[in-house]
C-alpha cells in the first residue's frame, strides 16, 4: 500500500468486507430478538412472561388478601364473644 490511497480506497480495501460481516451478524441478532418471518422473538417471549407473571401476582396477591380479611374476620369474632 502507498501513501496516495484515499480514504475511501482504504475503507473497501480493508474495512468493507469486516464490516459486512458485522452487519449481517447485527441484522442476525436482531431478527432473534424481533424475530422473522411470522414466528416470535425473544423480545415478544419476554412480554409473554412478564404477563404471566403480572397475572400469577395478582392472584397471589388476591388470595393472601382474602386469608389476612379471613383471618381479622374470624379474630375480631372470637374477640366479640370473649368480651
Amino acid at each position: 500500500m502507498t501513501k496516495e490511497l484515499k480514504d475511501a480506497e482504504m475503507y473497501g480495501i480493508i474495512c468493507k468486507d469486516r464490516f459486512d460481516k458485522l452487519e449481517a451478524l447485527h441484522k442476525e441478532t436482531l431478527d432473534l430478538l424481533r424475530g422473522k418471518d411470522g414466528d416470535p422473538g425473544v423480545l415478544d417471549d419476554m412480554r409473554a412472561m412478564k404477563r404471566g407473571y403480572r397475572i400469577v401476582g395478582s392472584g397471589v396477591l388476591f388470595v393472601i388478601g382474602a386469608v389476612v380479611i379471613q383471618a381479622v374476620a374470624s379474630l375480631w369474632g372470637w374477640l366479640t364473644k370473649i368480651l
